[in-house]
């Protein structure tokens, strides 16, 4: 038999994590929920995946610059405190990113619980 019934349970956002009635799932099967039910929550968990990959990004590019740059300043060349200093900026801005990326998470479970209410 057929059931509508997942439009019926509801989402929460809890340290950092998605549930959907009470079990956990990733943001990724968050966004393929919502996007049946509520087109406004599936672009803000479209927009945190985006910022979790642009992170993973800047996290690897912070470290190989860090690692570069330390080895470039064990060799003796100056050049490597602008890879250290480049690294750190890479790697120093992911918290502030992150904190958006769960403020875009929370919005959505937001809007797909206010749709699903509707």
């Amino acid at each position: 038999m057929f059931s509508l019934n997942a439009f019926s349970q509801e989402m929460s956002f809890e340290n950092g994590q998605v549930y959907f009635d009470g079990i956990q799932i990733t943001p990724k099967l968050a966004k393929q929920k919502s996007q049946s039910v509520s087109m406004d929550a599936y672009t803000s968990f479209k927009k945190a995946g985006s910022i979790r990959g642009w992170n993973v990004f800047w996290g690897i590019l912070g470290g190989y610059e860090v690692a570069i740059g330390s080895i470039n300043l064990a060799n003796g060349y100056g050049i490597g405190a602008v890879d250290v200093a480049i690294g750190g900026v890479c790697i120093g801005i992911i918290p502030t990113r992150e904190a958006k990326r769960r403020m875009w998470m929370n919005d959505g479970v937001k809007k797909y619980n206010s749709a699903i209410q509707d």
